[in-house]
């Protein structure tokens, strides 16, 4: 069974019980697994008392799956890791081993206080690894992903991220627009010939795929143009390419996923470039 797979650090219980409610019913909807994964840092001065804590840990990891039991019906298969390590690498061998196709992440863990520990990994993850990382906004309820605003710019990868979406997404016949924020007014005017699009079509075999293009000044916003063009869209979640600067101005680092998490709506899916 494909798998989502959860980091969990039980420091920031309210965010982490919201993002866990939103990945369940995730789970559910493409009939995939879920993993909760605690990990224990081991350069850190608690790594003993957290080593010899396995069995709290495990007992909060069985906690949170009793709750999701307990409000949803059928509710997805929930198992349980424990990573004693902080270095990526860990990570990237269980989600192989485990087939996991997407990490969720509290968007929390991108701030600046933890972001020493699980957003650490997760970065290093999203320059190692394939599979995509969804942030969850902690305010954001579960609703059914149908439409999908892939911000990008005319990036060699753009048919390898739509066909991950489409292939995660395919019980939903999600709509994918792929939506290219550009300062130059010839590129605008050639992703909207039929034939770019036929072009993009046919590398992807996506038929629910749609090209937009938003014209813009260098030093603007580009994070704040996407968001709002995917709220005006009505759209269930935002898809970028991590080291693509031209779609956001500047790289994804961990304090712009930060802002832009923090302040969106809607769940960002992060795809390593």
């Amino acid at each position: 069974m494909k798998k989502i797979l959860i980091p969990i650090e039980l420091s920031h219980p309210e965010e982490e019980w919201k993002t866990l409610q939103f990945g369940a019913r995730l789970a559910v909807e493409l009939n995939m697994g879920l993993v909760l994964t605690y990990v224990i840092h081991s350069n850190t001065s608690s790594h003993n008392f957290y080593w010899k804590g396995e069995e709290r840990i495990y007992n909060a990891l069985a906690d949170y799956q009793k709750k999701i039991r307990k409000i949803m019906d059928p509710a997805p298969v929930i198992s349980f890791q424990i990573v004693k390590s902080r270095y990526a690498k860990k990570f990237i061998d269980l989600a192989n081993k485990l087939d996991i196709r997407m990490f969720l992440l509290c968007w929390t863990y991108l701030d600046k206080q933890s972001f020493q520990q699980v957003g650490k990994t997760i970065m290093q993850i999203l320059k190692n690894q394939e599979i995509p990382v969804l942030i969850h906004p902690s305010e954001k309820r579960y609703d059914p992903i149908r439409k999908i605003i892939f911000g990008t710019n005319h990036h060699p990868l753009n048919a390898d991220v739509i066909n991950n979406l489409s292939e995660i997404f395919k019980h939903n016949n999600t709509e994918i627009i792929a939506l290219h924020v550009t300062e130059d007014l010839e590129f605008g005017k050639k992703i909207k010939h039929p034939k770019y699009l036929k072009r993009l079509k046919n590398e992807t075999n996506v038929n629910n795929l749609k090209i937009n293009a938003i014209f813009t000044k260098k030093r603007l916003n580009r994070t704040n143009l996407i968001h709002s063009f995917a709220i005006d869209k009505d759209a269930d979640m935002i898809a970028v390419l991590s080291e693509n600067e031209k779609v956001a101005g500047e790289k994804l680092r961990p304090d712009v996923l930060h802002r832009l998490a923090a302040k969106s709506e809607l769940p960002l899916m992060v795809y390593s470039a």
